[in-house]
């Protein structure tokens, strides 16, 4: 969290880490989360924006399963209030950063898991309806209606979406974004909210399940055959795929798709536990990260795939990596 986004992937594997049944990684995530705030909650390091969020889903998680620790529930306090703090598009909708007037698709897999966790968990009624219209607002203008798939983002002012359609890593954040976020929700959420957090999810699915390459992984861009294999979408929608799996909002009738992501992630391990594959950063709207190589975002949630994986009965022992 202290460092960037992808380093609070490492966070997310800790917490599915705990809920394949691994106790001994909420103490993990407790210890390395206590290093980051102070007694009162407050932060050790800057906070700069909202994609600093992705830090914060893993951070409710330890807290709620914390009792008595008071400084997790009040760093979780200081995240919120940071989160709901920051600048907003026309439409409500918070950016991605303090620097830049683009609302962008990364930020359903990082901050709207957290903002429903936290809703729900201290009953926070403006946490939960940011959730929403961050969701709701990129439904309204960026999503293809006949595939599902999302854009990349778009600009403060505008409603029409700008950068690549289908992005496979940009699919992935918002697959695991939606996953966790349903997840997350509590009774008291909408009942609409979830039953269109669930339509989405399964059209996007039924794409990812027809563009699958037949080594099991997707695309850079998920559409197009001839477009470059890309381990960060795989591992990024193979998540998705296995929290929406394990949570009940899919049935078995994609487990074959599972099965063959996590086979190929499985595949591209190296012997100390990297994926190889994965493109680089992306550098802005319609540009993909190059090159081809190992990257921490994807090696972190492919183990948080492989561990989910690993505590669904129906997929156990289906795959396995080297280490």
């Amino acid at each position: 969290m202290r460092r960037s986004w992808f380093h609070c992937c490492y966070l997310l594997a800790l917490v599915a880490a705990h809920r394949a049944g691994h106790a001994e990684a909420l103490d993990r995530l407790r210890a390395v989360l206590a290093g980051q705030f102070a007694a009162d909650g407050s932060p050790r390091f800057r906070l700069i924006g909202a994609f600093q969020a992705m830090g914060g889903y893993p951070l409710c998680y330890a807290a709620e399963r914390s009792d008595g620790d008071a400084r997790l529930a009040a760093a979780a306090r200081h995240m919120r209030d940071f989160i709901c703090s920051r600048p907003r598009a026309a439409n409500g909708a918070i950016l991605y950063s303090d620097r830049t007037d683009l609302v962008l698709v990364d930020l359903i897999g990082m901050a709207c898991p957290f903002l429903a966790a936290y809703a729900r968990t201290f009953r926070d009624d403006e946490a939960m309806l940011l959730c929403r219209t961050y969701v709701e607002e990129f439904w309204r203008w960026n999503i293809d209606a006949e595939t599902g798939l999302p854009v990349h983002g778009y600009k403060h002012g505008a409603a029409t979406g700008l950068g690549l359609k289908g992005w496979g890593r940009g699919v992935g954040w918002y697959t695991m974004g939606l996953a966790d976020t349903w997840a997350e929700l509590g009774d008291e959420a909408d009942e609409t909210f979830r039953v269109r957090i669930a339509d989405a999810l399964r059209r996007v699915f039924a794409t990812l399940a027809r563009w699958q390459r037949g080594n099991g992984h997707w695309g850079e861009q998920i559409e197009g055959d001839e477009i470059r294999a890309d381990a960060s979408a795989t591992a990024f929608c193979a998540y998705a795929l296995v929290r929406a799996a394990r949570t009940g909002l899919i049935g078995e009738e994609f487990d074959p798709v599972i099965r063959a992501a996590l086979a190929a992630l499985a595949q591209a391990m190296t012997p100390d536990g990297r994926i190889r594959g994965s493109s680089a950063e992306a550098r802005g709207l319609g540009i993909v990260g190059v090159p081809l190589g190992t990257q921490p975002w994807t090696d972190a949630l492919a183990a948080a795939a492989l561990l989910e994986a690993g505590a669904l009965p129906r997929l156990r022992g289906q795959t396995s990596g080297r280490g």
